[in-house]
């Protein structure tokens, strides 16, 4: 396929130069305790340097016609020989850029530009009374998401600050920030803190910005006054492109071939960081793509979860068993595909094993295990990006049958009953949309359906 853009490349492009100047400013003053310079919380001012110091071109890979190649003919020729890629050397035949960030901070910048998009976005979360709500998922420090935007992608000399530190300054800041972890409603004491900081936050006469791993985790009275929230991109194959130009190309292009060798973004979503920093390690983009087409791959060959491996789930493991018969029966041709039980909703408690019960199933099955959630649909962007990206899961799932598709939380549908008018129009749309996907399922036989949710009572009645 031809490979294009997408619509966050510029913002990335910015950012990717403000990320790196945050590592050139602090060269000699490195600290070894895991922190990154642009965790910082205080930045001295700019400092000047050469050119030379820094990459000209960033990410010109996301150019619409890459330029030449910087080194001679027969330079390139040999390059090509040795499975390298001409485009990444630049004129000094370096092939890895003057200064060096982190592959997971460079992951984690693409995929905040990715959920942010453009530079417009970006505007419109500092204008004045402005409530922007980033749910980040899990395995991110909910801190390092303003750090990171107010390092590279905020205005530079914005001042951000926290809601429970904010004091009576001479100047309102420019943003205010409101962190709520996943286990403020667990303690009362946590839960009077995120109300508090909600509160002071919105009281503030400035931007507010929200930053929570799970927007249930926000007191229910201000959950359903806060718009819906933008969820934080996860690894797509944009995204490994972006992260494979800033990290393995002197010049920020690489072949746009690597696209089309990469894993596909379902497969992507669930790499490990330290997964996608071993690929990483590869010589060359071409390798690198390689490296990540084998490591979503190699989980596979090994013993997979089965039911046989978990125990105490109760009714709900008796119902998971009776579906994996009856999906073994079927792929057997002992019985119709009418005649089984075709789909299933696990509820309860965050942390009890929903998602857990439903992978040992597929393992028991011997099916392909399909993975997907609104969450991760959303993450792709506007509703269009969405609906696109939910259809493909359920493609893949039939393409795959026998197979279990599972679709976690899906609470986070909403319900077209909920009174709460903000976003009717976009809540009805993905309900309508989901609903006619779940219809098409039906039709494919040897695809069961597996949903989770903590909250029951939250789904669409239909």
């Amino acid at each position: 396929m031809t490979y294009t853009k997408p619509d966050w490349a510029p913002l990335a492009a910015t950012a990717l130069i403000r990320l790196r100047d945050e590592y050139l400013r602090y060269t000699d003053d490195l600290r070894f305790d895991g922190s990154r310079p642009w965790q910082r919380r205080e930045r001295p001012g700019r400092t000047e340097r050469k050119m030379s110091d820094r990459n000209s071109g960033p990410l010109d890979w996301l150019a619409a016609s890459p330029t030449a190649t910087q080194i001679p003919l027969h330079d390139q020729l040999e390059v090509l020989d040795a499975g390298g890629d001409p485009l990444a050397f630049d004129s000094d035949e370096r092939s890895r850029p003057a200064v060096h960030v982190p592959a997971n901070d460079l992951a984690f910048l693409f995929r905040l530009c990715a959920t942010l998009r453009t530079p417009d976005r970006v505007a419109a979360i500092m204008k004045a009374n402005a409530v922007t709500v980033i749910e980040t998922g899990e395995d991110v420090d909910l801190s390092d998401v303003h750090l990171m935007l107010a390092a590279t992608i905020l205005p530079e000399d914005a001042q951000v600050v926290q809601a429970l530190k904010l004091g009576d300054p001479k100047r309102a800041p420019d943003l205010c920030v409101i962190e709520i972890g996943p286990d403020d409603r667990k303690k009362v004491r946590s839960t009077q803190e995120a109300t508090e900081a909600l509160i002071r936050g919105l009281e503030a006469p400035c931007p507010v910005l929200t930053v929570t791993e799970d927007r249930a985790a926000i007191p229910d009275d201000i959950r359903c006054a806060l718009p819906e929230p933008l969820r934080l991109a996860s690894l797509s194959r944009d995204v490994v492109m972006a992260i494979i130009a800033a990290h393995g190309s002197a010049t920020g292009k690489i072949d746009p071939r690597v696209f089309d060798a990469l894993p596909i973004d379902v497969e992507l979503a669930r790499l490990s960081d330290a997964s996608l920093m071993l690929a990483l390690r590869a010589d060359t983009p071409k390798a690198i793509a390689a490296r990540l087409a084998d490591l979503v791959v190699t989980p596979a060959t090994h013993h997979p979860l089965s039911l046989d491996d978990i125990e105490g789930y109760g009714d709900a493991e008796a119902i998971a068993r009776r579906m994996v018969s009856d999906l073994q029966a079927w792929s057997a041709g002992d019985v119709a595909w009418h005649d089984v039980q075709r789909s299933v909703l696990f509820y309860g408690p965050p942390g009890t094993g929903k998602s857990h019960l439903a992978t040992a199933m597929a393992g028991s099955a011997g099916a392909t295990l399909v993975r997907g959630s609104f969450a991760e649909w959303q993450a792709k962007g506007h509703l269009g990006d969405m609906l696109r990206a939910m259809r493909e899961s359920f493609a893949e799932a039939a393409a795959a049958a026998p197979a279990i598709l599972v679709i976690d939380e899906i609470d986070a549908v909403g319900d077209r009953g909920d009174p709460e008018r903000h976003n009717t129009n976009y809540r009805t749309q993905v309900i309508n949309a989901f609903l006619l996907a779940l219809d098409g399922l039906a039709e494919n036989e040897g695809v069961m359906l597996v949903c989770t949710t903590n909250y029951l009572d939250r789904i669409d009645a239909a």
